[in-house]
């Protein structure tokens, strides 16, 4: 990693003009027109205006977040734990999500703004309406509950940095690595180091590495955060455990897939259910893109519903065709197989189904 993070001071103007390119490049617009310069040129604009008001307003977000924390986790027996939710708020934020800041501390107080919104009912346009009562009733009636999980959902993802840069080339390393590479002022300054991102070149930072077998392999922040909050001695209820482990399932979803929902969500309670689809919503709503919108993040929670949907559909529809003797099992198998590659929700009436499958799979 440290071989990679140099700073190098070039000029600002072909700083934004490569990652301009890089933004066409990856959008496969090999001749951009004059127009989309001028927005992409204004998107970077945006965020360096951004990262101006994120500055500003640092050391009181930090302040209130440090209070809550001591709030949620008292006591000397848990200062290395505050030490840790502490660092996180450095951890750095770059590329097409994660836009609401240049740290993590602003992702994190969004998170705090979006519950208080939703306790209060009140949601983005772009946010399913089927989906708002429900999240609304489970964080009224779990507050203290997220209010912990927007702390340790994230607290491990210092340690599984991966930086992409404008050549494609990916480095992994340690929250160590990351710390020396940095000049001082961009270890806290949200300008510095927005600067310092793109005279490097970096087009991405995300959160899990791939260690290699026999150490440790496949590495994501979540899962991590769970076995090392266990093996520090933090005592995590079942659902809290699920909603770390769980909360950027909404990005497996980038079209509807019942089979996926069924792998990730068929062995849990129905709470546990609810309490990872919160989860994962609070995490998609609180990642602005570029733009400042949440739409572009939302969609996979959209899509995650429409999973859900139809694999409800499926189960109850199994239920009922199941155990019939005038039903050929081996077809209706078949049938609701087919029926879960979906990619789209299933408009068609439970009671149709039923009715048609009933008649296609009748034992002749």
């Amino acid at each position: 990693m440290k071989e990679r993070f140099t700073f190098e001071t070039r000029e600002q103007a072909e700083d934004e003009a490569r990652q301009i390119e890089e933004t066409f490049r990856r959008s496969q617009i090999t001749h951009p027109s004059r127009d989309q310069y001028e927005t992409a040129s204004r998107q970077e604009t945006a965020l360096d205006k951004r990262a101006e008001v994120e500055a500003h307003g640092r050391p009181e977000r930090i302040r209130v977040l440090e209070e809550r924390a001591e709030r949620l986790f008292p006591g000397k027996e848990l200062a290395w734990l505050r030490d840790e939710i502490r660092t996180s708020f450095d951890v750095p934020q770059f590329g097409p999500y994660h836009n609401e800041g240049n740290f993590m501390d602003t992702h994190l107080a969004l998170i705090f703004e979006r519950l208080d919104e939703a306790r209060d009912g009140k949601f983005d346009a772009s946010v399913p309406e089927e989906i708002r009562p429900l999240i609304t009733r489970v964080v009224r009636e779990e507050r203290d509950f997220f209010e912990k999980y927007v702390f340790l959902h994230d607290l491990r993802k210092k340690d599984c940095l991966t930086v992409t840069y404008l050549d494609g080339e990916k480095v992994s390393g340690s929250w160590k690595d990351w710390k020396a590479s940095l000049p001082p002022e961009a270890q806290h300054d949200p300008r510095a180091l927005r600067a310092h991102s793109k005279q490097s070149g970096i087009r991405s930072i995300s959160y899990f590495q791939d260690r290699g077998r026999g150490r440790g392999g496949f590495v994501q922040h979540g899962e991590d955060a769970t076995r090392y909050l266990e093996m520090r001695g933090v005592p995590l209820p079942k659902g809290m455990r699920i909603a770390i482990r769980e909360h950027e399932v909404a990005y497996q979803f980038s079209s509807v897939h019942a089979d996926t929902y069924r792998r990730h969500f068929q062995n849990l309670t129905a709470r546990e259910r609810e309490l990872a689809i919160v989860a994962t919503y609070l995490d998609s709503a609180s990642s602005l893109s570029k733009d400042g919108g949440i739409e572009a993040q939302i969609k996979g929670v959209k899509a995650l519903l429409d999973s859900k949907y139809n694999y409800e559909l499926l189960t109850d529809i199994h239920a009922v065709l199941g155990r019939r003797p005038d039903v050929n099992q081996v077809l209706l198998d078949r049938e609701l197989a087919r029926l879960e590659k979906a990619k789209e929700r299933i408009r068609e009436p439970k009671e149709e189904v039923v009715r048609r499958l009933a008649e296609e799979c009748r034992t002749r």
